[in-house]
């Protein structure tokens, strides 16, 4: 497994957005499939695969996919504000400005525990970071800014 994550981020940091989408996604597959065979059932192991699969997604510019995976990964583990992160970006890309407007504030100010407790908005502000340096860039992204308070 970690032969492929390195294959994965490798592809990453190529800018091979695709190819590491489609890599990702095998890779969720198989941890679906060990973590039901161990626990009978897929949970955090699988929902924090998907995460990725979502943040992949996001980059391959395969907006309607990540939050078809999110909503996968949410009914595995249903706290994890990193799948809300990236559900509300692929809203956001997909044109979809109120509802992702509704999940970028829903969250303010809570601390987002997958990423070090750091708060949301600056959760927020790091993903966007790396989007536009991606050229992964949207109007509403300066709206969410000043919603939630990131100076820039």
């Amino acid at each position: 497994m970690a032969l492929e994550k390195l294959t994965i981020r490798e592809a990453e940091r190529a800018g091979r957005y695709d190819e590491a989408l489609r890599l990702e996604e095998t890779l969720a597959a198989k941890v679906e499939a060990e973590e039901t065979k161990r626990d009978g059932k897929p949970g955090e192991q699988t929902a924090g695969e998907l995460l990725v699969v979502t943040w992949d997604a996001l980059f391959a510019k395969d907006y309607t996919k990540a939050p078809a995976v999110a909503d996968h990964a949410h009914a595995l583990f249903p706290d994890n504000l990193g799948i809300e992160t990236n559900r509300a970006h692929a809203l956001m890309f997909m044109g979809h400005d109120e509802e992702a407007k509704a999940f970028y504030l829903v969250h303010k100010g809570e601390p987002v525990p997958d990423q070090n407790n750091e708060l949301w908005e600056q959760v927020i502000a790091d993903d966007f970071e790396k989007l536009r340096k991606a050229g992964l860039t949207n109007p509403m992204m300066a709206d969410i800014d000043k919603e939630l308070g990131i100076s820039r």
